[in-house]
C-alpha cells in the first residue's frame, strides 16, 4: 500500500492559517497529535465538507 502524507506545522499567522486549511480540504483522514485550536479547526469546523458514511 502506499499513501500520500503531507505534515503540517501550524503557527498563528494568517499565511499559515489559509496552508493549513488548504492541506486539511486535501485529505481524507486528519491526525492531530495535541488536542487544541488546530485540532479543533480539523475535526469540528471542517466536517461539514466531509461526506460521513455508514448506513
Amino acid at each position: 500500500m502506499h499513501f500520500d502524507v503531507k505534515i503540517g506545522h501550524y503557527y498563528t499567522n494568517i499565511g499559515s492559517i489559509s496552508k493549513f486549511l488548504k492541506g486539511v480540504l486535501w485529505t481524507n483522514l486528519t491526525f492531530s497529535w495535541f488536542a487544541d485550536t488546530h485540532a479543533l479547526w480539523a475535526t469540528v469546523k471542517l466536517q461539514k465538507y466531509y461526506k460521513m458514511g455508514g448506513d
